[in-house]
């Protein structure tokens, strides 16, 4: 027997308040004749969840599982869930009798996507909350006018509300971070005296470098941008060894940033992580701060995820390609954990007959555990007196 270890994560974007979402009547199990797993649940609490399916049993991983129905963005609560993962597609051959599958609801809110915990190429992080976007000019403006405690309206600037805000150095960016959790009555994660951050905190803060790459990848392994292994201007804003600067995003007194969102998403939900303004993250570099993602003035090579390439500047650095987006812990409100056997073998079944038209016909077969078969002859034998 060939065991294995499986993590099946699915996100959702969503809010809803922590402690206040529950599973009940969790049901999960292989489906007969297949090598898919369904899993029913019932949950309640709020107007939608995000839910996290986490299959384990110690020993390996799928990063990137097939699962279907009741998953993606805004699942509404109610009775009856379904969610089905095609385990035969992810780990076909392999069999565990000890299998754990644990469904997970967290706390989200509008406009940040659940990042999956887990390991892939290795980077290894727990489950997070990050920005669909970067921070636009607008929702700086709407914070930095409230606070004055590191920042002012004045330190941001951008092309327009929907765009994302740049000329924000380091240190302004965590003082947002703070302003921001005071404003929805969040606890604070940084001593802006001090620079340090805490990483139990409630709060807003910025991506580590390793959340950033992980979270850059969308669940891809092995591939240079967040999509893949080739880059265009249908893809992000950059500027291309070709064909230069996105032609829809001209010069007009202000960089060439592009409306956040104008480009499609990665696997978690997450735009523009290549293209449009690099992003500053927490991780100190030399005597300065990291920052990755690529921006609208570099080329192809700079806008890669895997890894990102690696920039830092003081922790004063304002500059036109430079801007960030937040994240925040993902507390969990419920668990529920089963343990199943998963077995995605092949069977063999051998028919041969000397009489009639079998069915199923003359020769292998190969079937899928607790296959039912049906075995039969076209016309009546006699032999020997046996019918």
């Amino acid at each position: 027997m060939k065991s294995s270890t499986i993590l099946l994560i699915g996100f959702w974007l969503t809010h809803f308040a922590a402690g206040n979402v529950s599973l009940s009547n969790v049901s999960i199990a292989q489906r007969e004749g297949t090598k898919q797993v369904d899993i029913y649940y019932d949950v309640f609490g709020a107007a939608s969840v995000a839910v996290e399916a986490v299959f384990s049993n110690g020993l390996t991983e799928v990063a990137s599982p097939g699962l279907s129905g009741d998953v993606g963005s805004g699942v509404s609560a109610g009775a009856g869930k379904h969610i089905v993962w095609n385990g035969g597609a992810d780990l076909n051959g392999q069999v565990t009798s000890n299998l754990t599958v644990a469904l997970r609801a967290y706390e989200s809110r509008s406009g940040m996507a659940v990042i999956p915990g887990g390991s892939n190429g290795g980077l290894s992080v727990d489950s997070f909350l990050m920005d669909t976007t970067e921070i636009t000019k607008a929702e700086w403006d709407a914070v930095a006018s409230a606070f004055s405690d590191g920042i002012t309206a004045n330190d941001g600037s951008g092309k327009a509300a929907n765009h994302p805000v740049y000329w924000v150095s380091w240190n302004e960016a965590i003082a947002f971070c703070n302003a921001r959790s005071q404003t929805e009555g969040l606890q604070p994660c940084y001593n802006l005296s001090t620079k340090a951050c805490d990483f139990s905190a409630n709060g807003y803060r910025l991506p580590t470098a390793e959340e950033w790459e992980y979270a850059a990848r969308g669940g891809l392994s092995g591939q240079l941008y967040p999509w893949g292994n080739t880059i265009d201007h249908s893809y992000a804003n950059f500027q291309s060894s070709t064909n230069g600067f996105h032609p829809d995003f001209a010069f007009d007194g202000h960089p060439y940033t592009s409306p956040v969102g104008s480009f499609p998403a990665n696997g978690y939900g997450l735009c523009d992580m290549a293209g449009n303004l690099f992003e500053w993250c927490n991780d100190t570099v030399m005597s300065g701060r990291r920052f990755c993602g690529g921006s609208w003035a570099k080329t192809e090579t700079y806008q890669q995820c895997s890894p990102p390439t690696t920039y830092w500047g003081e922790e004063y650095l304002q500059h036109n390609e430079v801007g960030f987006r937040t994240v925040r812990n993902a507390p969990v409100s419920d668990v529920t954990d089963q343990t199943i056997t998963f077995d995605s073998r092949d069977y063999t079944l051998a028919v041969a007959s000397v009489f009639g038209s079998p069915v199923p016909a003359v020769g292998t077969h190969f079937m899928a555990w607790r296959s039912a078969v049906t075995c039969s002859v076209e016309n009546a034998v006699h032999f020997n007196g046996t019918n």
